[in-house]
Formats: C-alpha cells, sequence, structure tokens
C-alpha cells in the first residue's frame, strides 16, 4: 500500500478533458480582450465633451456690408477650449450638365470671411458669414424662390481639446427652410460666468428685404424696420435654453424629424488619436 500523494491531471487518454480545458482557455482569453477593449474605449474617447459645443437652429440671409451675406452662430459652451480650431461650409445640392446630365449631392465649397487660414479662436460665441457673390453656389438665390430650393448647407468644425489632445469633429445642417430672409440674431450678453445663451437662437425681422438685385448690389439700401409695430411678419424664435445638455437633445430630435436631409443625423463624433475618419 502507499500513502498516495500528488494531484490530478489531464492524461492523454482522456480526450473529453483536454477539449473541456482547451475551450476554458480560449474563453477566458477572449473575455479578457472584450473588457480591456470596452475599458480603452471608454477612457480615449470623452463623450461627454461632444454637448457643449452648439450651433443655432437657422442661419439668415441679410444685407451686411452692402453684400447679401449668409450668417449663423456657433458657441462653445465647455470650460475647455478647442484649439487649432477651423470651420469649414459645404452645400450639396444636384447638379445639371451642358449634356443634360443631372449628378446628384455634388459638393460646393462655401468662402467664408473673417478667417484666417480658416481658423477661428473659440473661446466665445463665433459668427460665421459667407457673402453670396458670383463666386458663391447661392448667387441667384432669392426671397420668393427660397423655400422651393432644393440644398443642404453643411457647417463642419474640427479642432482639438486643450485638456485631453484629442480630436473633435462637430457637424450640422440647414436645409432651405430653416433659412430666415432678412432676420437678425440678438447678441449674446457677456457675463462674469461668461456669455448668456438664453437669446442663442433668438431672431427678429429687421429689414423688409425684397428680391436682392445681383445685377447692382450696392443700388438700393435696405429698409430697417425701427420698431416691432412696423413689422407685421416678425419671425421670433422663442426657444431658450439653460441646460446644454437639453438644448443639444432638442437640436437632435429636430434634425432627426427631417426628411429631407440628405446628411446623416446631427451626430458629433470625438476622434481618438488614431485620427479615425468618419464620413458625411
Amino acid at each position: 500500500h502507499t500513502i498516495g500523494y500528488g494531484s490530478r491531471y489531464i492524461t492523454t487518454e482522456c480526450m473529453g478533458g483536454i477539449l473541456l480545458l482547451a475551450l476554458q482557455s480560449s474563453l477566458g482569453y477572449l473575455l479578457q480582450v472584450i473588457v480591456t477593449q470596452i475599458v480603452f474605449t471608454k477612457l480615449s474617447r470623452p463623450t461627454e465633451k461632444s454637448r457643449f459645443v452648439v450651433f443655432s437652429d437657422n442661419a439668415l440671409i441679410l444685407p451686411r456690408n452692402k453684400n447679401l451675406t449668409l450668417t449663423f452662430p456657433i458657441g462653445n459652451l465647455s470650460v475647455s477650449q478647442l484649439i487649432f480650431a477651423s470651420v469649414r461650409l459645404l452645400m450639396i445640392r444636384e447638379r445639371r450638365t451642358i449634356e443634360g446630365e443631372i449628378i446628384p449631392h455634388q459638393i460646393h465649397d462655401m468662402e467664408l470671411t473673417h478667417l484666417r487660414n480658416g481658423q477661428l479662436f473659440f473661446p466665445r460665441p463665433f459668427v460665421v458669414e459667407h457673402i453670396i457673390n458670383n463666386r458663391s453656389p447661392l448667387y441667384g438665390i432669392q426671397r420668393d424662390t427660397l423655400e422651393k430650393e432644393h440644398f443642404e448647407i453643411i457647417a463642419i468644425i474640427e479642432g482639438i481639446f486643450d485638456y485631453t489632445g484629442f480630436s473633435c469633429h462637430f457637424r450640422t445642417s440647414y436645409l432651405p427652410n430653416e433659412l430666415l430672409w432678412g432676420h437678425q440674431f440678438s447678441s449674446c450678453d457677456a457675463t462674469l460666468e461668461g456669455f448668456d445663451y438664453k437669446l442663442f437662437n433668438r431672431t427678429k425681422l429687421i429689414y423688409a428685404l425684397p428680391n436682392w438685385d445681383y445685377e447692382d448690389e450696392h443700388s438700393d439700401e435696405p429698409t430697417l424696420l425701427n420698431s416691432p409695430a412696423s413689422a407685421p411678419n416678425i419671425y421670433q424664435n422663442s426657444r431658450t435654453f439653460t441646460n446644454p445638455i437639453e438644448r443639444v437633445q432638442q437640436q437632435n430630435l429636430k434634425r432627426n424629424n427631417s426628411s429631407k436631409r440628405i446628411t446623416t443625423n446631427d451626430t458629433i463624433y470625438i476622434e481618438d488619436k488614431l485620427e479615425k475618419t468618419y464620413s458625411l
């Protein structure tokens, strides 16, 4: 008789035990990889930052320095800043060639003013301006035919968060029925804590602006409406917001309900250091 010291182990005669051990090891490694990837993704994609850059609900077309101008504001509600921030403006519309061929979703660049190499200083609300001249894809647009047009204007902001160093990408778009003719935005007042964004989306009709004369753009001055009583068709966007998260949720809901939008929903992406590319 022997005492029988030792331990159990799998022998070559136990094929079922060998298969069970291999399956257990494989599942263990797979679970470890999945958990590691989830933790790494959560740490490398600070999505909470994306809700603090906002665009106005509407873009405006109005005379500015005797030029017909497309304009809209953008705001940064976060305490952190975007460095190397740049803004681009694109238009997507169909194009008809001389031969009669229709090219859908043709992309046109729109020149911006008051920007140096497309860079912007973004610690405060910034107003994007595009002059509608003979180089603009909006050249020839009129008040009477504005809502009958079929195009989409896309605004893109790219930059780097100063705290984390991650690159970011924000996007919104405007349809013809979201362009207001002859209106003006209310200014955001500066406070000790920053800027008051309650009037960020509020507009009012200030010009009795008829169809624009592109042949003689500087011939007549637009008529300024001195008081709301003299403007019977005043449009005033009364939607205000104090909570940045509620503001962006309302904006995303508005974008999702539009069936004529060419681009994807108003989704805000934040890219990690691998510089992943997201298509429009």
